[in-house]
């Protein structure tokens, strides 16, 4: 990207195995990259309100690490840049951009600046009104669960944020049918099958689980394998998973 112009960034900036923490920082300063420009998107990086977001937690040894990694990469963000991040979250919502940005907060709460309302799942897929200021959108999406909801919420801050009429945005959403191995649904022999495949921690892992009892059927079947990347308290995470699942209309 270059740096004359203006682009909203997600989810980058969280270290790897090898690499440790420290690469926030170093991204956002880099000249040419997204983190130089003024609009930053912080959404999913500590997942769910009470919930542990833990994803890269063996790297990092905590949430309060994560997020203050993650919030290393605004460090670099343009004077009048803008921050979105998801107001319902415990940690995120007490988050405040750095001096001279402020902050866009989304959420399913009442506080937030763009939130929604009105949710319900039809054939179960998410639909509700986009609810900022006096502005009232309706949406419906092609892609299944709660988390999705947040997804969309955050992607028309962003859009209107660029100018980008909501009623257009919530349109283009219809479109969006979610991305290879995460959540994809087929129909075989009469069976419905839910592919999220693609990589498990807690909470995405409680999504997934969510997706599946939404969905109607004479009998469900969650098919799991392990979680990896977290830490020394890997056995409690599986354990919550088991717990979360037990609590859920899933037969095997």
């Amino acid at each position: 990207m270059r740096d004359k112009k203006e682009n909203a960034l997600a989810g980058v900036g969280t270290p790897t195995r090898a690499t440790g923490s420290g690469l926030a920082t170093t991204l956002s300063h880099q000249k040419n990259t997204t983190a130089t420009q003024k609009k930053l998107l912080i959404s999913d990086l500590l997942h769910g309100g009470s919930e542990n977001g833990v994803t890269h937690i063996e790297n990092l040894g905590s949430r309060e690490n994560i997020l203050k990694e993650k919030l290393h990469i605004q460090d670099g963000m343009k004077a009048g840049g803008i921050l979105f991040v998801n107001g319902d979250n415990d940690m995120l919502s007490t988050v405040h951009a750095k001096a001279g940005c402020h902050t866009v907060r989304y959420g399913l709460g009442a506080d937030n600046d763009y939130r929604a309302e009105d949710l319900s799942y039809p054939d179960g897929f998410p639909s509700f009104t986009m609810v900022h200021g006096e502005v009232r959108v309706p949406v419906k999406l092609t892609v299944m669960g709660e988390h999705n909801v947040m997804n969309a919420l955050a992607a028309l801050a962003v859009a209107d944020a660029y100018g980008v009429p909501l009623a257009d945005a919530a349109e283009k959403l219809l479109e969006f049918g979610g991305f290879k191995n995460r959540q994809q649904i087929y129909h075989k022999n009469g069976y419905t099958i839910v592919d999220d495949t693609y990589n498990a921690s807690p909470d995405s892992m409680k999504a997934a689980i969510g997706v599946l009892s939404s969905l109607p059927a004479g009998r469900r079947i969650a098919v799991l394998a392990d979680m990896k990347e977290l830490g020394e308290n890997t056995i409690q995470f599986h354990r919550e998973v088991g717990a979360f699942l037990a609590e859920k209309p899933v037969d095997i």
